[in-house]
């Protein structure tokens, strides 16, 4: 486990937060000076607590559809190999490692559900799996490690698109959003002299794919092993009897501080969040929490152990 201190993890909040802010701006809300924000970013950079600094993409504004599909495998097929070939499909965003009844997780983005079969079976006729289960992503809220916040209040700084319209984008776009994907705190000149636009022009582009919410985040990929803290993901399924409870039960788990996200979903679960925790008396004291404040609206959970993003 890499040691921090208090400085260090009010960085790494801010970082999360909205990583492309200058070190100068970042410095004012954690009280250190420009040259001290370098100096800390690279040491946990080469610390390996900070993998990088990326963007989150809203593929839904080029009509896409988010879908959730865990898989596990059989006992003579290589992880490493499944990887590799599920590193191939363009359509996968994320590939994630778990312990446990399921082997990987993987974000898929389709047009529909007959593109998603289309995906689905090539990966089927590409590799041998056991088991399969897909959900449709209808709603997320990203909570932004709120684990990693001190005591004294701060701003959060949520990266909103402004209007919501769609845009077109030509290959210059796509240039910068590759860029932007590689390094988000990449300079404004640096872009320019890769893209051959000027800076001002550069600048506008990006403001253009903010405020379209193609670009929903810039933030730091931080490794949470690092810091102590095991990932765990909750499946569960909603008595449809009690299904008007479950914005209620949502506002409760916002309320937890060790939940970093939320997902409702349509298929096997209905509802899937992530929780870190640093032992697993902490596990222990959170299902404790979650079922004294669930009205009994979970008719069954399955925790899943998440490993690190391949």
């Amino acid at each position: 486990m890499t040691k921090i201190d208090a400085i260090d993890k009010k960085l790494l909040f801010e970082l999360f937060q909205n990583c492309r802010r200058s070190d100068k701006e970042i410095g004012h809300n954690v009280r250190l000076s420009k040259q001290s924000v370098n100096y800390r970013i690279r040491r946990l950079e080469n610390q390996g607590v900070i993998r990088g600094h990326t963007i989150s993409l809203d593929k839904s504004k080029f009509g896409l559809s988010r879908f959730t599909v865990f898989l596990q495998f059989p006992k003579e097929v290589s992880l490493e190999e499944a990887i590799k070939r599920l590193k191939k499909f363009e359509q996968i965003s994320t590939i994630i490692e778990c312990l446990g009844k399921w082997d990987l997780y993987a974000t898929i983005w389709a047009k529909d559900t007959g593109d998603l079969h289309k995906i689905i079976k090539e990966i089927l006729i590409q590799i041998p799996i056991n088991r399969i289960s897909i959900l449709s992503v209808i709603y997320s809220h990203m909570l932004l490690y709120e684990i990693l916040k001190q005591k004294e209040i701060q701003k959060l700084h949520y990266t909103r698109p402004l209007k919501f319209r769609k845009i077109k984008l030509d290959s210059t776009d796509t240039k910068i959003l590759e860029i932007l994907k590689a390094d988000s705190r990449e300079s404004i000149t640096k872009i320019s002299e890769i893209t051959g636009l000027s800076i001002t022009a550069v600048r506008e582009r990006i403001k253009k794919l903010v405020n379209a919410g193609i670009i929903s985040r810039f933030f730091s990929a931080i490794d949470m092993a690092k810091l102590g803290y095991q990932e765990y993901q909750f499946l569960c399924k909603i008595d449809s009897r009690k299904y008007h409870l479950i914005d209620h039960f949502i506002d409760f788990l916002k309320t937890i501080k060790e939940v970093s996200y939320i997902l409702q979903t349509i298929g096997e679960w209905n509802l899937c969040f992530s929780v870190y925790c640093n032992n697993p008396e902490d596990l222990r004291s959170f299902i404790k929490k979650i079922n004294s404040h669930s009205d009994n609206i979970l008719v069954d959970y399955d925790t899943v152990i998440i490993g690190h993003v391949v």
